[in-house]
């Protein structure tokens, strides 16, 4: 108890006149049971400072439970990696691309290949389309978010209908993340750090 003890001195230092009469009116007019809560609430607030990422919310004894789990608190930390999925992936594609950059222009190619930047910042990569707008679609590569351009998001349009005609799609919607759609081969260079998506296309790859 000597993280708590340390806070609660440091709080009452900080504390004036019409602070502790308040306090006193409300110890005074609390329950018990709100006593405690409020204790175990501090203390918990203490002790997350001292926690590493994988800080436990109940002891197994307690009957906290989602789902079909039952004592046990690994669904609490599966949950805690599906939440942090994207972040992740975020990592990864940030890392990618600074290492694919890290390579001095002189050293790279002059022209570009599949994953290799060339010396004008520019390679091919796989694209999955994420977003079709009015004036620009965007998709997903392994070095990030690339931004397609208007003059480019008809050929991309073209690409998506005749691979939806040869699939048939089933019954199904032509849904984007469907198996049929597949990705899109092309083109891009580094936009900089100036912009919210590292990568533009220049041109497709992909024909169809």
């Amino acid at each position: 108890m000597g993280i708590f003890a340390d806070a609660l001195e440091k709080h009452l230092l900080e504390q004036g006149p019409e602070d502790e009469v308040e306090c006193a009116i409300d110890n005074i007019q609390s329950t018990v049971e709100e006593k405690t809560a409020l204790s175990d609430l501090v203390l918990h607030s203490i002790q997350m400072t001292q926690e590493g990422e994988w800080m436990e919310l109940a002891p197994e004894e307690d009957d906290i439970k989602f789902g079909d789990f039952d004592g046990s608190l690994e669904y609490l930390h599966l949950w805690d990696e599906h939440e942090m999925v994207r972040d992740m992936e975020i990592f990864e594609e940030e890392f990618a691309l600074d290492t694919a950059l890290s390579i001095p222009h002189e050293a790279r190619p002059s022209s570009p290949s599949d994953g290799i930047f060339d010396q004008q910042d520019s390679t091919n990569v796989p694209v999955k389309i994420l977003h079709l707008g009015d004036d620009y679609y965007t998709g997903q590569s392994p070095f990030g978010k690339v931004y397609i351009p208007r003059h480019i998001t008809y050929n991309v349009r073209g690409i998506i209908e005749d691979r939806w005609n040869k699939s048939r799609g089933g019954n199904n919607p032509p849904t984007l993340d469907a198996p049929w759609m597949g990705d899109i081969t092309m083109n891009v260079r580094v936009m900089g750090p100036h912009c919210n998506l590292p990568l533009r296309c220049n041109h497709l790859i992909s024909t169809q």
